[in-house]
């Protein structure tokens, strides 16, 4: 994708699983779901030039600085590597600075995990899987072992909107009231920024059908995780093809669309909508663009993320089916977000091998 697209946040996808068989949500993706597992750490280095971070800022008073002074006077430390909390009282941070909110105060002799630094910052594990950044100077090291994660706890993202890496669920129910997907969101709640409710449908007369859980947007508000309106076409066993290229040919069908879409995220109160429409005939490539302009014009007018999951591939192929209607860069030109579905590399049309692969995930996103 062209480094001058919009859309520029990184966005990690979890699922919040419906079943915990290996059939697929009957009204979500025709993806198989791996089951749920922690989520995995992931190193990250901010944006130093994000409006508001100051990565290199000293700790000030009340950050961690005590009359002990600093202890281990600026010298690097190993990483990744062990220290040790070596000033009364640190401040851990969710980035590199004092400008990021504080996570917690740690104390002194906290053992640490090192996992990145950044300009005499140091993002660390704790012993019960938190991950923050601490200043340098206040920790002390190596020589404690290293901390290990128990096997108990869950493996921590990265901090929460720390400006780089943003993590979002896709919420699917199998009927209202699973329990399932319920407990998927509870586990994975304090890596999220986001979740996205598989919970309309457009019809061929331009029509957004379905129900929220009004119950877990009002958790989600509670808990400051952002809910998004998923838009689909699927129906029945697949994603309806004819559904879109109806809607999306007519111009008066798409803006009678893109008005009930906004009049929903305004009445449930969603941050934003995702707009998941697939198997999209790649003659319909200009009009699903058409489609997101005029979308993200009027959602943006009320204060809302327009957003879009498209199809991998990692070289533009207009006449192809299913990923060749989808222009990565006009798309990431107008939405705020682009979902890049990289896990279809194998599936059962294709033979055996792995659904993403490191190497295939970079080739599509480069």
């Amino acid at each position: 994708m062209d480094p001058a697209v919009g859309a520029t946040i990184f966005t990690v996808l979890l699922y919040l699983l419906s079943s915990h068989s290996a059939q697929p949500p009957q009204q979500g993706r025709d993806t198989f779901y791996p089951q749920p597992s922690p989520p995995a750490v992931e190193i990250t280095k901010p944006n130093p030039h994000a409006e508001g971070n100051k990565p290199g800022a000293m700790p000030q008073s009340g950050d961690g600085w005590s009359k002990n002074g600093p202890g281990n006077g600026g010298a690097t430390l190993p990483v990744p590597g062990s220290a040790m909390v070596s000033s009364d009282r640190v401040n851990l941070r969710r980035g590199p600075g004092t400008n990021y909110s504080k996570i917690t105060t740690l104390k002194r002799g906290t053992q640490l995990n090192l996992i990145a630094s950044h300009e005499g910052w140091y993002q660390v594990r704790l012993k019960d899987g938190r991950v923050g950044w601490a200043f340098g100077s206040l920790l002390s090291g190596p020589g404690a072992p290293p901390v290990q994660n128990p096997s108990s706890s869950p493996a921590v993202a990265p901090a929460r909107r720390s400006g780089q890496v943003e993590v979002l669920a896709y919420f699917a129910q199998n009927y209202p009231g699973d329990p399932a997907p319920r407990r998927s969101l509870d586990y994975s709640r304090h890596v999220l920024d986001g979740v996205v409710m598989f919970s309309y449908f457009m019809d061929e007369q331009g029509n957004i059908v379905g129900q929220n859980p009004d119950d877990i947007t009002r958790q989600l508000k509670a808990s400051d995780i952002d809910a998004y309106a998923l838009i689909h076409n699927y129906r029945g066993s697949g994603f309806d093809q004819g559904v879109v290229h109806t809607v999306l040919r007519s111009e008066s069908l798409r803006l009678k669309a893109i008005r009930q879409i906004l009049n929903i995220l305004d009445q449930e109160g969603f941050r934003g909508v995702n707009i998941d429409f697939e198997n999209v005939h790649p003659g319909d490539r200009g009009y699903l663009t058409k489609f997101m302009q005029e979308l993200s014009s009027m959602g943006k007018a009320r204060g809302k993320e327009v957003t879009i999951s498209v199809p991998a591939k990692s070289k533009d192929m207009p006449g192809a089916a299913w990923f060749g209607a989808f222009d990565y860069y006009a798309l990431g030109r107008v939405a705020d977000k682009v979902m890049i579905m990289t896990y279809d590399e194998h599936s059962t049309v294709s033979g055996p091998g792995p659904i993403a692969s490191i190497n295939w995930v970079r080739e599509v996103i480069s």
